[in-house]
């Protein structure tokens, strides 16, 4: 009919006449169609409603198997043919190929492939041309830019977290994993417990991990998904990264002895070695050997290809080849090869794909060292996924008030096959619900036997607000695992506090009470437990079996203390799944390191009676031994959430009854093991799943996702015996809440949340409204108070002249210290009921920026007043930063800006310590602060200034204020050559800044700390600024005093104060006539030993003219109150008397808490001689992070300076005159105490007698 690719069957046999009859034929997305010419519409009569009659295969009055058929068939097909169908699955297999967040582009690039069958890239074409090709989709994934492009790696969100059998598979591959016995193989069966992946033992249809799920943390606030992150467990991790160690030590064996690939076709016919190395009684071993074994930098090359496709960082390569160079330099080249191995399979970059950045600086994870304020409670939560058949759990029996028979009624519902027989029941009574007799599934009689002590929740479930099927029920994806599970985990539908879970706000809210939390999981939900990240609750990983070494028979023995530096703080640009990476492995060790001391002190229940083929059982016996360490722990409230699988029974529902069985067995352990460690009355355990079942049997004798269902909460405190919410009955269509064989919940989650909160000690109403934002979407008097479900409960609600008013009775904790015998001031009127654990986050009052009505202090004549009394010669430190952007363009002069990261230090507050590089005291009479480029709310708005004279001494008070910006918050454009032009009058009134000034201020002080109590964006992750003046005097300099007559006894054992950068005052002494002049009396060559490290690499790098770094271990060496200290002895090897005039320290190349900040420097004239102090104290860069060298660089300094092309720093002595032989330099502290200690270069410049 000259439409091409159309073809018309009519009666009249031409394209001249069409009737009902008539049928179109064409081919779409490569289906043939058949189309008759007719549209059949329903019109409702007495309405205008019409719709259309959809078309069906089934007959309604004759039925055949053909028919069923093709309508299956139909139903496939319009799911196939579905216009989502090609960029779901574009999407979904994008994930599993490399890209877990890939672009709406590309997405579209791949489903055009799949839906035209075809895919073109350099000149090869791919797929049949015809709809619904996966090659072409393969290909098109593959080859696409986004896919292929190395610059796309600099993107903290491209890539993915590798799956943990990609991961191993993925090693036996490139390092070449050779079968002695082919028949002994490894399946990989046995490893979904271990590493979260386990060949053919997907848990589940989801697969392994939810395809949208995103690690809390950087990945989820950035909005990605990242579904293998789901398995970062950190048992997982740690056997992961165990097992892969092993494999390089030993092969693949079959050893208990060590974490292992386990799984095997045939039991392994080969013993264990404990000799690292020797792969002999293995069926399997690596046969890696590097292109080239020149040097350790090629093969560390080499592996990096291998194992993180060339992605390792510089910094990272440097740490491990610093550590495999010593290995490498004995000779044994194999050992060089597996330490190298070891340490790469440790770094974000061999577990993730893109650029990772991280600094050598360890993430700092800490418990609580201080005891907690309160008695010990906990929350016990059993998330039991996969909608368990709670309808089949509490039964309503008899004694109905209507006088039905409720048991009948409940029994024609769910259908005689699938409702639990009468006799299958034990009975409980209740008042307040439709019928006075329930029943408890005899399987879970327990919670009949302790019915005194346990609460059932009638048809609960999620809930956005009150519904009925008369109202909009259908909102968010209902019935659906993975959305219903998050919905139950998150207890914020509305999304009022982003991010975070239920059971994370509770945690924070205790915290903010001054508890002492921990977020406990065990395999549960991290969703749950995430809360705001200014409260920096850490989610604990509890394993489900006791600690073991790890490491064992080692080829290095700092294996993991490394991993901890490769591991180290994200710096910017980190990638995202690098970042989740990193901190995950981080906290898996230090709850590795915090479980093992819990084991030696012994802190372990002995007599549990574990069944090791029961999850649930290893679950409850991890959280009674970790319960018994909370004393240890210094914790008072913990909360736990363990996952049960296995409850989503759409075949059968035969499984139900063994499962309540075990769980009745476990939990009757359990609480038995309360009651033994004294604190059954403190524990509540509370029963949910993410939705309950359909009320009716399927054809498979089960039943299908539901809706609401029931819940209880068991505990030595809870005031039991009852049924809370309101049990439905009947359960048909005659009930309101009954839609399409489900029940609408009547009782919220929030209401059971509400007191359990309270009970653990959260009853500030507005606190209240944090941890369950939903909460008043119901009514107040609605929800369950502590006092409904515990018997020490302390709030209850009431109407009051038709008002809901909540009371909750004052707690007092007992004092922590014995209370003085006299207050030290007055108490206040009405002291406030709960301390505040953490400073507020800006002043409490604020000053005016006007002077106050006090006259201006008078200063003295002879000082000078100075627009700023810190400049960039002033050593610094920075404080409550995660990490800093140029922290020397907080005083450079210019408008190059200071940046602070300050992801989840929201309320810390952070700031700046100055000390001033001038001999002269100073007064402070204002604090600047110009604004930033960045957005406004980036600003600090609120500052103190505090002022001390010495290290030694405490903060003083100077004065505090808001800031108030000029130019209505105009940005200043960020540059390092644009200065500013300020006095100590004013400000440049050229550029936006603030100012709080301090004028009744004449106090003197020589040391200075800035500190910015908020930014305007409360929740804001970063605090930008572009240059901070503090106007002031410099006074004059103190005269010189005469010299003593006799010099004292002993010298002091470190200088009163530090030394200064620049030259004091004093008259330089004189040296005798002929003394050469030379950069450093310490002559390459030089004899030196070292003590205090237990390993040094590169000894002789400390006096060599460049920057290849000295590096020295303090790992297991002795500590003076618990800091390390190193030192070394220098012999000159010309052999002559010198004068040393002053001591320069090059930096290395990374890790700047490996500088020494403190140091000792002596002198001695003969090997009998006695050592003399020359000087020592802080170096000047203790308050600072100098900028580093690349390893290598050559040095060429002089006497009179050092080289200003490289980053060091320098103590002049220009009045020392005596001369020596020998020389001892001592670190008496690194900044931050850190286990490595590291030096470029050291010069001591001076005189040769």
């Amino acid at each position: 009919c000259g439409i091409d690719g159309l073809t018309v069957y009519s009666t009249a046999g031409d394209c001249t006449s069409f009737n009902r009859d008539t049928v179109f034929s064409f081919v779409w997305k490569s289906k043939p169609f058949f189309l008759k010419n007719i549209k059949s519409e329903v019109y409702v009569s007495g309405s205008d409603l019409v719709f259309r009659n959809p078309v069906q295969f089934n007959s309604l009055v004759q039925t055949e198997a053909r028919d069923m058929y093709h309508e299956t068939e139909e139903v496939i097909d319009s799911l196939f043919y579905h216009p989502s169908h090609p960029p779901f699955l574009a999407m979904r297999l994008a994930q599993r190929f490399g890209l877990s967040n890939a672009s709406p582009s590309l997405i579209e690039r791949v489903a055009t492939a799949y839906e035209s069958g075809t895919y073109e890239a350099n000149g090869f074409k791919f797929g049949s041309d015809e709809y619904g090709d996966l090659g072409a989709l393969i290909a098109a994934i593959l080859l696409d830019p986004e896919s292929r492009e190395v610059v796309l790696d600099t993107d903290q969100a491209h890539g993915q977290a590798k799956a943990p059998l990609d991961k191993v598979i993925s090693m036996f591959r490139s390092m070449g994993l050779k079968f002695e016995s082919p028949l002994a193989m490894p399946t990989l069966i046995d490893t979904f417990d271990s590493i979260g992946q386990g060949s053919f033992e997907t848990p589940s249809v989801f697969n392994f991990y939810l395809v949208e799920y995103g690690n809390p943390g950087a990945i989820q606030d950035a909005g990605l998904m990242s579904p293998e992150t789901s398995l970062y467990q950190s048992y997982r991790l740690l056997f992961l990264l165990d097992a892969m160690s092993t494999t390089v030590k030993f092969g693949i064996n079959d050893c208990p002895r060590v974490p292992r690939f386990e799984g095997w076709r045939v039991s392994s016919p080969f013993g264990c070695s404990t000799i690292e190395g020797n792969t002999d009684f293995s069926p399997a071993h690596f046969t890696y050997w590097p292109s080239s074994v020149a040097s350790v930098q090629d093969i560390l090359e080499d592996l990096s290809l291998l194992l993180t496709s060339g992605r390792i960082t510089a910094s990272n390569k440097a740490l491990i080849a610093s550590l495999v160079q010593p290995i490498f330099d004995t000779g044994d080249v194999p050992k060089a090869i597996r330490a190298a191995q070891q340490y790469i399979l440790t770094t974000p970059e061999a577990h993730t794909t893109g650029i990772s950045r991280n600094s050598e600086n360890e993430r700092q994870i800490t418990g609580y060292e201080s005891k907690p304020r309160g008695s010990y409670k906990a929350l016990v939560f059993l998330n039991f996924a996969g909608g368990v058949d709670s309808y089949n759990l509490l039964v309503p029996k008899g004694q109905c008030g209507s006088g039905d028979d409720g048991y009948a009624a409940y029994a024609a519902a769910r259908g005689y096959e699938h409702a639990v027989p009468l006799d299958g029941l034990t009975s409980i009574l209740a008042s307040d619900q439709v019928c006075k007799e329930f029943g408890v599934h005899s399987s879970f009689s327990l919670l009949a036997d302790l019915y005194n002590q346990t609460i059932f929740f009638a048809n609960i479930g999620t809930l956005n607000k009150p519904l009925t099927r008369h109202d909009d029920w259908k909102t968010g994806s209902l019935f659906a695992h993975n959305a219903m599970q998050y919905q139950l985990a998150r207890g914020d539908p509305y999304d009022e506090a982003p991010d975070t879970g239920v059971f994370g706000r509770l945690l924070d809210m205790l915290q903010k009470q001054g508890h002492h939390t921990s977020a406990n999981n065990l395999n549960g939900e991290k969703q749950m437990l995430q809360g705001f990240p200014e409260y920096l609750n850490t989610i604990h990983e509890v394993a489900l079996s006791a600690p073991t070494d790890l490491n064992q028979y080692p080829t290095v023995t700092d294996l993991y203390d490394v991993a901890k530096n490769l591991n180290g703080v994200g710096e910017l640009g980190n990638s995202f799944f690098g970042e989740a990476w990193s901190e995950s492995v981080s906290a898996a060790l230090f709850e590795q390191e915090q479980s093992m001391a819990i084991a030696a002190a012994g802190i372990e229940v002995t007599d549990y009676p574990l069944n090791g083929e029961s999850r649930l059982s290893k679950g409850l016996n991890a959280i009674a031994n970790h319960m018994l360490s909370r004393d240890f722990r210094n914790v008072n409230r913990d909360i736990y959430v363990l996952r049960e699988g296995g409850f989503d029974m759409h075949k059968s529902s035969e499984g139900l009854a063994p499962a309540f069985a075990d769980m009745n067995t476990e939990l009757g352990k359990f609480i038995n093991e309360m009651k033994r460690q004294g604190i059954w009355e403190d524990v509540a355990i509370v029963f949910g799943s993410e939705f309950g079942r359909g009320i009716h049997m399927n054809s498979n004798t089960g039943t299908d996702h539901g809706w609401s269902g029931h819940s209880f909460i068991i505990g030595g405190g809870v005031n039991g015996g009852k049924i809370l919410g309101e049990y439905p009955h009947p359960l048909n269509s005659a009930h309101v809440q009954y839609v399409k064989g489900r029940m609408i919940p009547t009782t919220p989650h929030e209401y059971v949340w509400n007191g359990v909160a309270q009970w653990l000690g959260v009853r500030d109403e507005s606190d209240l409204d944090r941890v369950l934002p939903n909460r008043k979407s119901f009514s107040r008097c609605d929800h369950f108070s502590d006092k409904d479900l515990f018997v020490d409960g302390a709030c209850d609600c009431t109407f009051v002249n038709g008002t809901c008013s909540c009371q909750c009775d004052v707690v007092t904790y007992p004092p922590t210290v014995t209370p003085t015998v006299s207050p030290s001031e007055l108490p206040s009127v009405e002291p406030t009921s709960h301390p505040s654990s953490l400073p507020s986050t800006i002043p409490s009052v604020s000053p005016t920026l006007n002077p106050t009505d006090s006259p201006t202090a008078d200063l003295p004549d002879d000082g000078i007043l100075v627009n700023n009394i810190i400049d960039t010669d002033s050593s610094y430190a920075n404080f409550g930063c995660n990490w800093v952007s140029r922290p020397w363009a907080s005083v450079d002069g210019s408008f190059e800006k200071f940046h602070c990261d300050r992801t989840n230090l929201y309320n810390v507050t952070a700031g700046q310590v100055f000390i001033p590089p001038y001999v002269q005291a100073t007064i402070a009479k204002k604090v600047r602060v110009y604004a930033g480029d960045a957005g406004t709310g980036l600003d600090p708005i609120g500052v103190t200034l505090e002022g001390r004279n010495s290290s030694e001494a405490e903060w003083e008070m100077i004065g505090l204020g808001a800031l108030e910006y000029s130019n209505n918050n105009a940005r200043n454009i960020r540059s390092s050559a644009v200065f500013i032009e300020s006095t100590y009058e004013s400000g440049d009134t050229n550029y936006t800044f603030a100012e709080v000034s301090f004028p009744s201020n004449i106090k003197v002080y020589s040391d200075y700390r800035v500190s910015f109590s908020a930014t305007r964006k409360y929740y804001a992750n970063r605090l930008q600024f572009a240059e901070l003046e503090i106007p002031g005097m410099l006074l004059a300099p103190p005269p010189t005093p005469p010299p003593t007559l006799s010099p004292s006894v002993s010298p002091t054992e470190h200088p009163t104060a530090p030394p200064t950068q620049r030259p004091t005052p004093h008259p330089t002494a004189a040296i005798a006539e002929g003394a050469q002049a030379v950069n450093t009396i310490l002559y390459p060559g030089t004899v030196h030993s070292v003590a205090g490290c237990s390993r040094v690499v590169r000894k002789d790098e400390i006096l060599n003219p460049s920057t290849k770094k000295f590096f020295c271990d303090h790992l297991d060496m002795p500590t003076t109150d618990g800091i390390f200290v190193d030192s070394f002895v220098v012999s000159p090897s010309h052999g002559k008397l010198t004068v040393a005039k002053e001591l320069r320290i090059y930096t290395h190349n990374n890790c700047a808490n490996c500088d020494c900040v403190e140091y000792l420097l002596e002198g001695r004239v003969d090997a009998d001689s006695p050592w003399e102090e020359i000087a020592g104290g802080l170096f000047p860069w203790a308050g600072q992070a100098i900028c580093r060298n690349e390893r290598g660089l050559p040095i060429d300094s002089t006497f009179e300076s050092g080289d200003n092309n490289r980053c060091y720093g320098s103590v002049p002595y220009p009045s020392h005159a005596t001369p020596y032989l020998d020389y001892k330099y001592t670190c008496l502290r690194t900044r931050s105490n850190h286990r490595y200690h590291q030096i470029g270069r050291m010069e001591l410049a001076g005189y040769i007698l």
